[in-house]
């Protein structure tokens, strides 16, 4: 099996907030009201190392036609990331790690979020699927 172009060495949540919202109320069925997501993706090469990237994913709560949130949240997350492969323009590693960078961290994201949430009086929240295909950046030097 071939060694992946993009190798993840660490990642972590920097920012952490979630708020149970006291105004909601459930509707008749029970059904949760939707939830909108807001994000900002960042990227950057890392000083010391260019193969070495520093990707930020800001996800957190936006209101959709305005019904009442169950929650309040923002979370970032924060990756480092190794591109390995063959060499190719930094355009294109740039492409590579973000869309490849954001999905990894989102679907991290997704998962805290859930956890967070399975203990809390409104239920479960998840994040809705999310595709990073269409991401383009130029990178910042850090």
């Amino acid at each position: 099996m071939a060694q992946p172009p993009l190798l993840l060495e660490e990642s972590y949540f920097d920012i952490v907030s979630l708020e149970a919202a006291p105004e909601y109320v459930p509707d008749a069925e029970g059904q949760p009201g939707r939830h909108g997501v807001e994000m900002q993706l960042g990227l950057a090469t890392v000083d010391d190392n260019p193969d070495v990237w520093r990707v930020s994913l800001d996800i957190a709560h936006k209101v959709v036609e305005e019904e009442t949130l169950r929650y309040r949240f923002r979370l970032r997350a924060i990756g480092f990331f190794r591109y390995v492969a063959d060499e190719i323009p930094e355009t294109e590693v740039a492409q590579l790690v973000a869309t490849n960078g954001a999905s990894i961290l989102y679907s991290s994201a997704r998962e805290y979020l859930l956890m967070l949430t399975s203990r809390t009086p409104w239920g479960q929240l998840s994040l809705p699927t999310m595709s990073f295909a269409d991401a383009v950046l130029t990178p910042d030097e850090a």
